[in-house]
């Protein structure tokens, strides 16, 4: 948290980060895990999607104070995949992004592997058990 802090406060002076952390007008697409970008807050997106990526939101921690008395709000999101019927399930903590929002900036970090992101991409609905799928394929039979 202390180093989102520093590197928004250095964002809000306009001096240079040594990485070469710059203030970008929208999220990347497919953003790759160890990257962070630094976006106004008002384009930053919660829940996804800008990013290419789908999220879900696991933690959320609202007007945290720093040490240098400073508000953060603090968003922890895992990949997402869709059953492709509208809902979501969590897929993997393995790729995650976290997100730091200080006033008018959001520094948003991607940390993990992002294959992990496509590894079940289109997941299928759950399917019945073995023996209730003999059934229905065999219903015009009695013994169902």
């Amino acid at each position: 948290m202390a180093k989102a802090e520093e590197l928004m406060l250095m964002a809000k002076a306009g001096k240079s980060h040594p990485l070469g952390l710059q203030l970008v007008s929208a999220m990347p697409h497919g953003a790759r895990g160890g990257t962070m970008y630094l976006v106004r807050t008002s384009t930053f997106q919660k829940g996804g999607g800008q990013d290419g990526y789908l999220w879900t939101e696991i933690l959320h921690q609202s007007d945290l104070i720093t040490t240098k008395e400073n508000h953060l709000d603090y968003r922890h999101y895992y990949i997402s995949s869709s059953l492709g019927d509208g809902r979501r399930t969590r897929t993997s903590s393995k790729f995650r992004r976290e997100a730091y929002t200080m006033g008018d900036l959001t520094l948003v970090t991607y940390i993990g592997d992002e294959k992990e992101a496509t590894k079940d991409s289109v997941l299928k609905p759950p399917q019945p058990p073995v023996s209730l799928q003999v059934c229905l394929v065999a219903t015009h039979h009695s013994y169902c």
